[in-house]
């Protein structure tokens, strides 16, 4: 008992220690960026935040995700530790490598599923204006300013960064010391809490535990950060689409994800199928001689 909570104490505090250095690191850019615009520009500290969040956010977002990156590698680094196997960058099964193309598309429909997801949601629930304001200017706020920026920031910069710090940091060490769908579903809240307001939270949390399995899945970040491109880079394209492909390509979301999964239980039951005889024929060698 008190080495399962050792452990589990342990998993919270590297957790806790990634999720602080990211932290940490996005406010120091954010206060040094304000604090530079106060410095060269004649604005109030009202007016600097206000141009600071409708013109740089994107710039502050590739600025903190790539040091942050750069700071998890120093830490890991000095701690010796390879760098490979802390950024989760092997797969695990080379077998399971072919389900790649399933993943990119489940990644590109899972922007349907989302809208389809909240739609829903908002049928059953009365969602209060307040949270669709916050989340339409959160998408006025990525969808203006330059195209290089918004492709490199949202596209590029962000997916491989909350890769690296929600999946192969903090799901990672809360898997050491806890059961595995209590540390997805609770990285994927910590990961929904940083996005914008209540809706935010609620797809952003459901994308979390969808990622967390991919990274259980794989044993890897390859897979979920492909399928977090798809998602960010289908956003960015300004198509309205009909009601009806919007329900078609949802469903063909959940007809991939039930793929995935059914392949990736059959690969596994091979697997240890496969592992089974091994030890039998180990221990009838044994006994034999």
């Amino acid at each position: 008992m008190d080495n399962k909570f050792t452990k589990f104490l342990l998993s919270l505090l590297k957790a806790g220690v990634v999720f602080v250095i990211m932290f940490v690191i996005e406010l120091a850019v954010e206060f040094s960026i304000l604090f530079f615009i106060l410095f060269k520009m004649d604005f109030t500290y009202r007016e600097a935040a206000t141009y600071v969040a409708k013109n740089l956010s994107l710039h502050i977002s590739v600025i903190s995700n790539l040091l942050t990156i750069c700071a998890l590698m120093v830490g890991y680094k000095l701690l010796k530790k390879p760098l490979k196997s802390e950024f989760c960058l092997n797969v695990q099964y080379d077998k399971k490598k072919y389900l790649f193309p399933l993943v990119i598309l489940c990644g590109i429909c899972f922007c349907f599923f989302i809208t389809v997801y909240l739609s829903f949601i908002e049928s059953v629930i009365t969602i209060p204006q307040e949270w669709i304001d916050i989340l339409n200017e959160n998408s006025e706020l990525q969808e203006s300013g330059n195209v290089v920026i918004r492709i490199l920031a949202i596209v590029i910069v962000a997916p491989v960064a909350e890769e690296v710090i929600f999946r192969a940091g903090i799901l990672k060490y809360f898997m050491q010391g806890m059961p595995k769908w209590i540390a997805i579903i609770l990285a994927a809240m910590i990961f929904g809490s940083l996005h914008a307001g209540p809706i935010g939270f609620l797809y952003a949390t459901f994308g979390g535990m969808v990622l967390g399995w991919l990274y259980t899945l794989f044993k890897s970040i390859i897979p979920t950060v492909v399928f977090h491109i798809s998602y960010n880079a289908i956003q960015l394209i300004p198509i309205n689409y009909p009601v009806i492909v919007i329900y078609l390509l949802a469903l063909l979301f959940m007809i991939v994800f039930g793929i995935i999964f059914y392949m990736s239980k059959k690969y596994e039951l091979t697997l240890n199928s496969g592992e089974s005889e091994k030890n039998e024929d180990i221990q009838y060698s044994v006994e034999n001689n």
